[in-house]
Parts: structure tokens; sequence; C-alpha cells
């Protein structure tokens, strides 16, 4: 595996604990999340001067992390993040 994916796999948990965090502190709500998540993903999917540039395969790399924390934030314990990316690339883009 690239370094950087095993980067990116660490970043996500620790985000994914982060968000887990908030939440179990009343901070924010598991609406909020998924509001904050969707928008995103929204974003990410609107921006036509980006997506013109790449293909439909990097198109989808730009999702993958927010389709991540989305699995995630559903997950049950344990959570691996071979288990929760197995999940988003069986479900696609239909998060």
């Amino acid at each position: 595996m690239n370094t950087a994916n095993l980067q990116l796999a660490g970043v996500l948990l620790v985000l994914d604990e982060l968000l887990a965090t908030l939440r179990a502190k009343g901070a924010v709500s598991d609406q909020e999340v998924d509001a904050l998540l969707a928008r995103a993903e929204t974003s990410v999917e609107n921006d036509s001067r980006r997506n013109a540039a790449l293909s439909a395969a990097n198109a989808e790399a730009v999702c993958f992390p927010i389709r991540f924390l989305q699995a995630a934030a559903r997950a049950q314990p344990p959570k691996t993040y071979s288990t929760i990316a197995a999940t988003v690339g069986r479900s696609g883009n239909d998060q």
C-alpha cells in the first residue's frame, strides 16, 4: 500500500474518533455530523472546475474520505479501517 494511503487511513480514524468524542460530549449531534458530511460531499460533487479536470475514478477518490467518515459514524465497534473502507467500496456513491 502507498505510504500516503496509510497516512490517510490514520487521519481518517483520528477524525472518526474526534467526531465520536464531540458527539458523546454533546458538542454536536448525529444529525449535525451527517449534515456537515453531506454538505462536504455536495461541495465536492458540485465543483465543476475540479471535476472537469479529474477522471471519474479520481473524482470518486476525492469523495472517499467523506464517505469513510459517514460509514464510520454508522459502524459498530470494533471499527477498523479495512472494514469501514470495504463498506464504502461496496456501497459506491450511494451513501
